[in-house]
C-alpha cells in the first residue's frame, strides 16, 4: 500500500478527504468528520423526528419505576449541555498522524451504521417521552436560569425519537474513541476522569427528563456493541510507525 493510501478499514466515500488530510495543519479530518457528523446523524435525527410528531403513533411505554427516582431538576440542563462536549473531545485527543486521522474516519463511520440502526427503531417502533410533561409542570412555576435553555431545546426535539437513546450511545462511542486516542499520550487521571463526567451526564438526562431509564440502558448497550463489535477491532488493526504533521519536522508515534 501506497503512503498516500487510505487504510483498507475506511469506505471509499473518504478519498476526497483523505487526500487532503494534512490541510490546515493537519486538522482538516476532524473538523470536516464533525461536520458530516452533525450534518448525516443530526439531519437524520430531526427528518426521523418529524416523521414520528406526524404520525403521532406510540407503540408501548418505556417508563420504569426508576424514572421516579430521579424528578425534574432544572439546573441539570447545566450537565446536560456538556453533551456537546464529546464529539469535540475526540477531535481533539487525535493525532495529527496516519492513524489519528484514519481513527476519526472510522468513528464517524462508526456513528453512521449506530444512526442507522437508531433511526430505524424510531421508525419501527416509535415511543413517547411521557416524562417530560414533568419537567414542562415544573418549568411553569420555575424561575431558573435554564428556563430559556428548555424552551430553546423543546422547539426542536419534540418527545419522540425516545429508543434507544441516541445521546448516550453517540456519546459513548465517542468517549470511547477518545480513550483509545489518549492512552500512552494523556496521563491516566486525564483519560479515566471523563467516566465520571459522563455518568453526571446520565443522569442530567434523566433529571431533565429527556429520555426515560429504558432509553439509556438501550443506548449505552447499542453504543457499547457497535464499539465492540465494529470499530474497536477496526482501531486495533490500523498500522503504527505514523509521522505527525505540524511541527516542522517528523516525529514517529
Amino acid at each position: 500500500m501506497r503512503c498516500e493510501d487510505p487504510p483498507p478499514e475506511l469506505w471509499p466515500i473518504w478519498q476526497p478527504l483523505w487526500s487532503r488530510r494534512s490541510d490546515l495543519g493537519g486538522w482538516g479530518i476532524g473538523l470536516a468528520t464533525a461536520l458530516v457528523t452533525l450534518v448525516i446523524i443530526g439531519g437524520g435525527y430531526l427528518v426521523t423526528l418529524k416523521f414520528a410528531v406526524h404520525r403521532g403513533v406510540s407503540v408501548f411505554d418505556s417508563r420504569t419505576e426508576a424514572d421516579a427516582w430521579f424528578g425534574p431538576t432544572p439546573w441539570a440542563m447545566g450537565i446536560y449541555m456538556t453533551l456537546y462536549l464529546y464529539l469535540p473531545l475526540q477531535v481533539a485527543c487525535a493525532p495529527r498522524t496516519r492513524k489519528g486521522w484514519a481513527s476519526l474516519l472510522l468513528s464517524l463511520q462508526a456513528g453512521i451504521w449506530l444512526a442507522l440502526f437508531s433511526f430505524a427503531t424510531f421508525l419501527v417502533a416509535p415511543t413517547f417521552l411521557h416524562t417530560r410533561g414533568e419537567m414542562e409542570a415544573q418549568l411553569t412555576t420555575s424561575s431558573s436560569w435554564a428556563v430559556p435553555f428548555f424552551e430553546s431545546l423543546y422547539l426542536v426535539d419534540a418527545p419522540y425519537n425516545a429508543w434507544p437513546s441516541l445521546h448516550v450511545s453517540l456519546s459513548l462511542l465517542f468517549l470511547l474513541t477518545a480513550q483509545h486516542l489518549m492512552r500512552g499520550r494523556f496521563p491516566r487521571p486525564v483519560v479515566w476522569a471523563w467516566w465520571p463526567a459522563w455518568a453526571a451526564l446520565l443522569w442530567s438526562i434523566l433529571a431533565t427528563k429527556q429520555h426515560h431509564a429504558f432509553d439509556i440502558w438501550t443506548g449505552a448497550i447499542a453504543g457499547a456493541a457497535i464499539w465492540a463489535l465494529y470499530l474497536a477491532p477496526r482501531l486495533a488493526s490500523l498500522g503504527k510507525g505514523e509521522v505527525r504533521i505540524g511541527s516542522g519536522r517528523g516525529q514517529k508515534t
